[in-house]
């Protein structure tokens, strides 16, 4: 997309959609934007969290406690995630554990590189490893 795509773009904007799209420029006029630095420690305290939980709930056992996302050890679950960017793409991923079975489930959102669209993939892998992914277009425009 060249500057020209986003001008034309914005001149077909009705009059209630500019100050949303202001804002919207506005935040983005820093970029690449750069995570402050509590954001870097959530995230370093969500990885420390899962490789926790990880070892907390085994086959078999109760689990146990310790701030990991949320844990239940009359059930024997527990989750934690973490949200990122990779490039142009929000990533949220979540690691659910139950009775000692891990299930990761990944969420990619994009905008379309035309902007009419927000590309939508969720990824769920199980036990085994093997993944079902599902697409969704949603239309924007």
């Amino acid at each position: 997309m060249e500057r020209a795509d986003l001008h034309r773009l914005i001149d077909t904007l009705p009059e209630g959609a500019l100050e949303n799209a202001n804002r919207m420029l506005e935040h983005l006029n820093i970029f690449p934007r750069q995570p402050s630095p509590e954001m870097e420690r959530m995230r370093q305290i969500s990885r420390e969290q899962r490789e926790k939980m990880r070892r907390l709930i085994r086959p078999g056992t109760l689990g146990g406690t310790g701030g990991v996302g949320s844990v239940n050890p009359s059930t024997a679950y527990c989750h934690s995630g973490d949200t990122r960017w990779e490039d142009q793409t929000a990533v949220h991923e979540t690691n659910h554990l139950f009775k000692g079975h891990e299930i990761t489930v990944t969420e990619r959102l994009r905008i379309a590189d035309d902007g009419k669209a927000i590309h939508y993939t969720h990824e769920a892998k199980g036990p085994k490893g093997e993944p079902i992914v599902s697409k969704i277009i949603f239309d924007v425009w």
